[in-house]
């Protein structure tokens, strides 16, 4: 993705630029330093400016065949945990099977 494109989309979404060439670009460092902001761009704004401070803690998990399943089940997983009869165990191994992580 050029990086003209990628600043264009992270001042539209708030989302940060796919290429380091974008976090330099003039435009999103203006974009990050609120100069000539109005409405949802001041909006997208703060909440990149929010994120970009936490940045050197970001990591990714690269994705598999499955993953995306895995990951929802872990979510809900994680919520019964915290909300349901504590029986981790229990939890865990439906996580499991309804990821299809064991075939």
């Amino acid at each position: 993705m050029r990086t003209d494109v990628t600043v264009d989309f992270a001042i539209e979404t708030g989302y940060f630029p796919v290429r380091e060439s974008g976090f330099t670009n003039p435009r999103y460092v203006e974009f990050l330093n609120g100069v000539n902001l109005t409405g949802i761009e001041e909006a997208n704004s703060k909440s990149a400016n929010a994120a970009t401070q936490q940045r050197e803690f970001f990591f990714y998990d690269p994705a598999f065949v499955g993953s995306s399943r895995a990951r929802t089940e872990v979510g809900l997983t994680l919520q019964t945990i915290m909300t349901g009869d504590g029986n981790i165990q229990v939890a865990l191994d439906r996580a499991y099977r309804e990821a299809s992580l064991g075939s």
